[in-house]
């Protein structure tokens, strides 16, 4: 049964002091069930995504999830020799890292704010100077999920949009928008470790 991202006692502290893993380009990951449209996406198009991570594990930041290959293009997961914009890995899969050929960055919008992923338009974020190798646990340094150890619950950083382009952040070739949804986890009843789940909404803008 799927139950909410959480850990226990000094399981929780571990892995909450994960930081952003080392970008991996290289893996096994296969092609993974996903409950949305594999049809292309439409530009500005709100999606929901959401992935099973190829390996499972115990819980804790030092588990082997596998690497997960995300085609934004598409709303799938592909392999690594597929086209794809976005690389998953580390803790349950929920650190993120841009692909060959893409830049990872992120906005901060100042509270309070009228922009939501919904409405968040390309014109917000042609100014995106904060580029980063990968997104994880917002600690110590920045990141795209807070997690709250009294009510083990997880949660994207408040008014921070995650970024993903090719070419330059004033003229993008390719431009996608997200935000963390939830990390969860499933048991695998074969060899009683855990599979990881991420769901995440994104919008492409160019």
């Amino acid at each position: 049964m799927k139950r909410t991202f959480k850990f226990l006692g000094c399981l929780a502290l571990a892995a909450m002091t994960i930081t952003a893993c080392k970008k991996d380009t290289v893996g096994t990951s296969e092609k993974l069930s996903l409950n949305a449209t594999t049809a292309s996406v439409t530009v500005g198009a709100l999606n929901n995504a959401a992935f099973t991570t190829p390996l499972s594990d115990n819980p804790g930041s030092s588990g082997n999830w596998g690497t997960t290959y995300f085609d934004l293009d598409d709303n799938s997961t592909v392999t690594s020799s597929v086209p794809h914009q976005a690389i998953f890995n580390g803790a349950w899969d929920g650190v993120i890292n841009p692909a060959s050929g893409y830049t990872l960055a992120y906005k901060d919008f100042s509270t309070p704010t009228a922009i939501t992923l919904s409405n968040i338009a390309l014109s917000d974020l042609t100014s995106v100077t904060a580029t980063v190798s990968s997104l994880g646990y917002n600690t110590p340094g920045p990141g795209w999920y807070t997690y709250d150890l009294a009510s083990h619950t997880n949660a994207a950083v408040p008014n921070r949009y995650v970024v993903i382009y090719s070419g330059s952040i004033s003229n993008p070739t390719e431009l996608y928008v997200a935000q963390l949804t939830t990390i969860g986890y499933t048991a695998d009843g074969s060899t009683g470790k855990f599979f990881g789940n991420v769901s995440f909404q994104y919008k492409k803008l160019k």
